[in-house]
Order: structure tokens, then sequence, then C-alpha cells
């Protein structure tokens, strides 16, 4: 007897065999998992135990501060100007490299932020502290800064230590807790794994199982009927007796295979006679395809053309309706703007013709002098609105976020308005009901403080007695702003088109109101652009209250604020202001302001000068800085500026009076901002601000 092929098996040895390979490959792919998955925790350890970069952040942190302390106390000791100028470089520099190393703890920190917020808000403390110690040492005043440095500068470093130990003690804890957390998860992992091994083993012996009997009995039943049919026909019956199941198919499948052929040629026969039949009823189906495509082609053809019609009619109709609004609006722009215009400019060169006549009275040329300079005013304010409208409407409005405190800002208006309204006998105040943590947002201050400008404005102009109020307070995440008058109110059938360009309320007295009609569209422009709402409760002859609301987003640590208080508790006496202008009338208009108010005063024409002055003039409280200056602009004159002295106040004054200028400046390094032509309440403001 030859040896056995796997051909010669029978279906059941086969089937075993073929899940005992099974089983072994499972077996040999679960061993090889375990083996895996014992090198991936290997990783996992390796990874937590090592890279902890916040630890080596705080580390950083810690040693930039030794350097600043070790650079501070250079600075103490320094005896030329010099040494003292390389000391606070190098104090400098280390104060870079920690805030960089602070914004890695802030981005990678998984503990308490508000940790990090206090040692962030210590160290930016420390910073104001090394300011004034840097400054009395510029000063000469070494003992003052020695003391500072040597006591509540000394205290506060070891109170920095202290923060920052607890990120140091918290990231070392987390990192722990990872490696236990990563050799816990590889244990039950582990386990896992050995239970679904198991599993798999028992579930693949019950399928080996299950198999065989649903396929092995349905297979030796056929085999044994094959063998009767075979007997039953007396055909090959001493072959089929000892031959084995495969040859027994095989014998089966020939015997089928005969059949099969003699019924194909018999279906061959029977397809011969129906083709003529099928080519007939195949040509008419082509036929009256054909035709059906051919009219549905039509028909789309027809809709295509129908639609297209309507939609010519519909942007012809609305063509139509644009032109004719287009003109509409531009015939009323025109009219509105040459009365608008024309009423100033009358204003401005009648009475500029009655000041050149000789002999008129002192008091004439002041009430002369008045209306050109409200007429200057009113025609301004016209251009402006234009400016603004103009980029309303083409989509060119710019949102600058800056950070600003909604308080000071309501405080502004009101100051500003403050002298109309007495004018007027009017009562103009405020209320704002958020708490100091939610004042200060970021936020487009210069749009906002138009928007409240604007509608305070329109107040004053269309109330005669009462009072005009403004309230800010939180509803529903949102600032929710609101501006009361007692005036002449709007009727309720003009209040969905107040809004519009050019519209301008109507009245039934007499009186009539100037303007362009563009200020509360400019201000439902605004409003949009900073995604609020705009909207009024009004009655006529009961005074009106216009709202709109704007996103609140409140700023955490706002270190400006902290440095305006610091500014504020300064004194000075008898302050010295640098003005850099290089236009003599310009600068000839300042003085007079200046000189009103008995404040020394520092010209410079260049910005070359200005840094020349500045560095030789160590009693110049407040720089004027314009912007627009012959051999360096006023951008790079606070720059250079700002990289030795961070607390002079510096206030941009310039003819660019367009959006984004004031971000400009303040980005630059100044502290605020006035165009010109300068006004002189809100220039006395600004002074007042800073100097007092």
């Amino acid at each position: 007897m030859g040896v056995m092929k796997l051909k010669d098996f029978k279906f059941s040895t086969k089937l075993v065999l073929g899940f005992a390979v099974l089983i072994i490959f499972s077996l040999c792919i679960s061993i090889f998992s375990i083996i895996q998955l014992r090198t991936i925790s290997e990783q996992v350890k390796l990874i937590y135990k090592h890279p902890l970069t916040v630890s080596n952040a705080v580390r950083d942190i810690n040693i930039h501060i030794n350097g600043i302390h070790r650079s501070m106390k250079d600075v103490v000791i320094a005896e030329t100007t010099a040494e003292l100028d390389s000391a606070v470089n190098l104090v400098n520099k280390y104060n870079e490299q920690a805030i960089d190393a602070f914004d890695i703890v802030f981005q990678r920190f998984l503990g308490n932020m508000d940790d990090v917020q206090l040692a962030y808000r210590s160290f930016i403390e420390w910073g104001i502290i090394r300011s004034e110690v840097i400054d009395l040492k510029r000063r000469g005043l070494d003992k003052d800064a020695a003391a500072i440095t040597t006591g509540k500068g000394a205290r506060h470093v070891n109170e920095l230590f202290q923060k920052t130990k607890v990120m140091t003690d918290f990231a070392k804890s987390k990192a722990d807790e990872f490696l236990i957390e990563s050799e816990e998860r590889y244990k039950s992992t582990q386990n896992l794994l050995i239970t679904i091994i198991a599993l798999v083993v028992v579930l693949s012996f019950l399928l080996a199982y299950l198999i065989s009997r649903s396929i092995l009995k349905p297979i030796q039943k056929f085999i044994s009927e094959i063998r009767l049919l075979y007997q039953k026909a007396e055909a090959k019956v001493g072959q089929v007796a000892y031959d084995s199941e495969k040859e027994l198919f095989k014998i089966t499948v020939n015997e089928l295979k005969e059949a099969y052929i003699s019924i194909q040629e018999t279906n061959y026969e029977l397809q011969n006679l129906n083709v003529d039949l099928d080519e007939k009823v195949k040509e008419r189906t082509i036929e009256l395809e054909k035709n059906e495509i051919e009219l549905k082609q039509r028909n789309e053809e027809y809709a295509l053309v129908n639609e297209r019609l309507r939609q010519t009619v519909e942007e012809l109709k609305l063509a139509k309706e644009k032109a004719e609004e287009n003109d509409r609006l531009k015939s009323a722009f025109l009219a509105n703007m040459s009365h608008e215009i024309r009423t100033p400019m009358n204003g401005i060169v009648g009475f500029a013709k009655l000041l050149q006549k000789p002999g008129i009275t002192e008091n004439k040329m002041i009430h002369y002098i008045k209306v050109i300079v409200d007429s200057s005013n009113q025609l301004l304010n016209i251009v402006n609105d234009i400016l603004d409208i103009s980029r309303i409407e083409t989509g060119q409005i710019e949102i600058f976020k800056e950070q600003t405190d909604i308080y000071e800002l309501l405080n502004e208006t009101v100051s500003f308005f403050a002298l109309k309204a007495d004018e007027k006998n009017l009562q103009i105040d405020f209320n704002c009901e958020l708490s100091e943590r939610n004042s200060i947002v970021n936020i487009d201050k210069g749009k906002l403080k138009q928007i409240l400008f604007n509608l305070v404005s329109n107040a004053l102009k269309y109330t005669e007695k009462g009072s005009i109020n403004i309230i800010c307070k939180l509803k529903n995440e949102m600032l929710e702003f609101a501006v009361n008058d007692t005036g002449i109110g709007i009727h309720r059938k003009e209040h969905e088109k107040i809004f519009d360009r050019f519209n301008k309320v109507v009245v039934s007295s007499k009186k009539l109101y100037g303007g362009t009609g563009l200020g509360l569209s400019i201000c439902k422009g605004y409003v949009e652009a900073l995604n609020g709402k705009i909207w009024l409760e009004s009655e006529a002859g009961k005074g009106s209250t216009f709202y709109f609301n704007l996103p609140h987003e409140r700023i955490e640590t706002p270190f400006e604020k902290i440095l305006t208080e610091k500014q504020k508790e300064k004194e000075f006496n008898n302050p010295t202001i640098l003005v850099v202008e290089d236009e003599d009338l310009n600068f000839s208009f300042i003085q007079e302001l200046l000189d009103d108010k008995k404040i020394n005063y520092i010209r410079a024409k260049t910005g070359k000068e200005a840094l020349e002055l500045f560095r030789n003039n160590t009693n110049i409280d407040l720089i004027l800085m314009d912007i627009r200056l012959p051999e360096m602009d006023g951008y790079t004159v606070t720059r250079k500026i700002r990289m030795n002295n961070h607390e002079i106040p510096i206030i941009a004054q310039t003819a660019y009076a367009l959006a984004g200028d004031k971000e400009k400046a303040i980005k630059a390094g100044c502290n605020d901002y006035i165009a010109k032509p300068i006004i002189e309440e809100q220039f006395n403001y600004l002074i007042g601000k800073y100097l007092a």
C-alpha cells in the first residue's frame, strides 16, 4: 500500500485538519500579540517617565527668574551707564525667555490653570517692581533702588518660587500617575487577551464539531444514494463498490455533464426557432425607445427655454426695481448732501467775509469765530459720515479688537457730551451694571465708541428738556446697551425705516433738525459687523430708547488695566510735554492749548530729534507723537522709545483718521490716539487723563 496523499483523505478528515491548522494559527497570533503588547507597555513607560515637558518648562522659568534676579543685582551695583544698559538688556533677555517658558506651561499644564495664572500674574507684577528699580537707578537714586531690590523685590522672588513649585509638584505627580495607570492597563489588557484566547479556542472546537455534524451527514447520505442509484441501474456495480468518495463524485459529474450536453442540444434547436421572432421584437422596441427619447429631449428643451424666459423676466424686473431704487437714492443723496454741505459752507464763507470788515466789535468777532468753528465741525462730521457709510455699503469694514474698559468708555462718552447737555439744560448720566470682573472686554473700541456717540448725539439733538441716560448690562451672555432720552419720540410707523440711509425723523412741529440722516444707518452697519443687533422702543412725544447688544468677550488677566492704575497713582508736579510736530501751524495750535493750562513743553520737528530730546531730558512726563515725520515716522520713534521705557504715556496725533490707524498706533506702543483736526475738548480730556 502506497503513502496516502491529502486528496485521498475523507471530507471529515480534511475538515478536522483545517480547523486544527486554524486553531494553531490563532494561538500563534495571540502569543505574538502578547509579546507586542508587552513591548508597547515598555514604550509607554519610557514615554511617561522622561519627556516631562511641563517640569522642564517650570525649571526653565526658575532658571530665568534666578538670571533676572542676579541681573537686577548687577543693575543696582552698576557704576557706569554702559554697565547699567548691559544689565538691563540681560534682564529683558531673561524676561522674554521666561515668558516663552510660561507659554509652554499655559499650553500643556493639565492641572488647575488658576495656579499658572497666579504665578504669571506674580511674574508680571515683579516686572513693575523691576521697572521701578531701573527708573530709580537711572535717576541716580542708588540707595532707593538697592532697598527695593533687597527688600520688596527679594520677597517677591521668593513668593514667585513658591508659586512655580506648585506647578512642578503637580507635573511630577501627574507623570507618576500616568506611569501607574499604564502598568495597570497593561495587566488588565493582558488578562483580557488571555481570556479571549481561551474563548476563541473553545469556540473553534465547538464550531468544528457543529460544522462536521451539519456538513458530513448530508454528504454521506448523498454518497449512499448515488451508490444505490448505480446499483439499481445495474451500471458499474463492481466499480462503485470499491471506488473512493472522490472517484464516485467524478463518475457522477461525468454522467451529469453528458445529460447537460443533451439538454443543451435540444435548447439550441428551440432557440433557433425563436431567433426571427426575437429580432423583430427587438427592432420594434428600439424604434419605440428612439421615439420616446426624441420626445423627452424636446420636452426638456421646451422646459429649459421656459425656465430661461422666467429667469430673464425676474432678472429684468429686479434690475428695473434696483435701477429705480438707485436713481431714487442717488437723487435723495445728492439733494440731501447739497443741502447739508452748503449749510455749514455758507456759515464758514459768510462769517469769514464778515470778519474781514473793518471796525467790528470784539463780541461780534467772538460770535463770528464760534459760528465758523461750529460750521467746520459740522462739515467734518458730514465728511466722516459719508466715509463711514461708504465703507459699510462696500463691505470694507475692518474689525480691530482691543482690551476695553466699558465703565471708562461710558464715563468718557458722558464727559464728552456734558458741556453740550449743560447748554441745553439737560441731565446726562450713565449706569453700568457690569461687575469689575466683567467690564474689561475684548472689543472694537473705536466702533463701539462711535455707535454710542451717534446715539447720544441724536438724543441731544431731539431732546429739549428732561434727561439722557446710558445703560449697560450683561444679558444672556451679551453686552446690552441702551440710550434713553425724553425727547420728541418717533412714530410707530417709522420704526421699520428709521435705520435706512438718509432717513430722518418727521415731526409735526415746525422746528427743522439738521443732519445727514446717516447716523443710525452707520450704527446699524457697525453693530451687525460686530455680530450684534440694534432695535428701538419709542412713542411720539414720549421719548425714545435705542438698544443694541454685542458679544461679551471677557478678558481674564487685564494687565493693561493694572498698568493704567499704576500710572494714575503717579502725581505730576509742573509737568513737561514733548510735542513732536513738523508743521508750524499745527504746533501753534497745540502751543495755545498748552499755554492755557500752564504746561511746559519741548518741540521736536523730526523723528531723530524727538529721540535725542527724549534721551537727554529725564523730566518729560508725556509725549504728543505725530505719525508723519521727516527722517523717521512716529511709529518707529515710538517703538524705539518703548525698547527702554514702558511707562511714559505716548499719545499719537495724526491726520490719518482712517480705520486701523488707531490700532497701528497702539500696536507700535502708543497709549492713546487723537485725530486731526484736534478738538479742544478731546485734547483736554486726554491730557487730563494721563497727567491728572
